[in-house]
């Protein structure tokens, strides 16, 4: 990916810095209440992303985690996500973007039959879209869980 795609992206994420919440879809089907916070970490060399997904009623946890997105020692734009459904920490390169829309990071090559994993963010109309497309062995690649959240107040 270029440079002018990464500086690009880099921009928007500290230019949207703060809290987002909204509702999702897991991968069982199940809504949840999303909340997203983004902040800019290493005096604006990454931005840290946190996010948790819990039950409509707030008491289950379905999923945490802590993102961190920067460069690389190559220049390339890293994803290093860690979060309570893996376990252990996977770095998805930034593989697609639509500046200032969309912008996938993969992790894996999906027809390896191995685990694969693409998380997509996207802007629009104020909001931050959160999507998770993944498969394993046994499971197809395929999407997963999504989000979409508005900016709050924290």
């Amino acid at each position: 990916m270029g440079a002018e795609a990464i500086d690009g992206l880099l921009r928007l994420l500290r230019e949207h810095q703060g809290q987002y919440a909204g509702e999702g879809i897991n991968h069982e089907g199940e809504p949840f209440n999303g909340r997203l916070r983004l902040s800019s970490v290493a005096e604006g060399a990454g931005i840290l992303l946190t996010f948790d997904a819990r039950s409509l009623d707030g008491h289950i946890c379905f999923h945490t985690e802590h993102t961190l997105i920067a460069r690389d020692k190559t220049g390339s734009l890293v994803l290093w996500h860690l979060g309570s459904n893996l376990g252990f920490l996977t770095p998805h390169k930034l593989s697609a973007a639509e500046p200032g829309r969309k912008y996938t990071f993969s992790y894996g090559d999906p027809a390896s039959g191995q685990f694969a994993e693409e998380i997509t963010l996207t802007f629009g109309a104020g909001r931050i879209g959160y999507w998770f497309a993944w498969g394993h062995p046994g499971s197809p690649f395929a999407p997963r869980s999504s989000a979409l959240m508005s900016p709050v107040e924290a």
